[in-house]
């Protein structure tokens, strides 16, 4: 079995990636308009639109950001926040699974802990996750 949840709505992508260019293309176009135009640019001018430009390609990168919990019989996979490693647990190196209210623990061979969190998942996702670890899990004999 096999469980794919992505964290950002296609609508939410789209808006990210329409609102950054936005924002990258007023910045770069109120540039060029100081560049080729009668206007003298001050510094606070620069440092205005270069925020404004590094926001616009912020929100872009967000729009094109994968962000996904990925539940198959090899593995547990969660990329839910940008800039922050994955969160990976191999089926292999689990030794146990601790149910929470709103987590869940797994506890590896090494015996270190990986915790996924309900945090960001709705109720419904949350029980399909929890569905899908426990089957797996008893096919693994956890």
């Amino acid at each position: 079995m096999e469980l794919k949840i992505d964290l950002i709505s296609k609508r939410r992508k789209t808006l990210f990636l329409v609102f950054g260019t936005g924002l990258f293309l007023i910045a770069s176009a109120r540039i060029v308009l100081y560049i080729f135009g009668d206007n003298v640019a001050k510094p606070f001018d620069w440092i205005y639109f270069g925020i404004f430009a590094l926001n616009g390609l912020f929100f872009v990168y967000q729009g094109l950001e994968e962000t996904y919990l990925l539940i198959n019989s090899e593995m547990i996979v969660l990329k839910n926040v940008l800039f922050e490693k994955k969160l990976c647990v191999a089926w292999n190196e689990v030794k146990a699974i601790n149910y929470r209210m709103n987590r869940i623990e797994f506890v590896k061979t090494d015996d270190t802990m990986a915790t996924l969190y309900f945090d960001t998942f709705n109720y419904t996702s949350v029980q399909k996750i929890r569905e899908t670890i426990v089957e797996i899990a008893k096919e693994k004999n956890l």
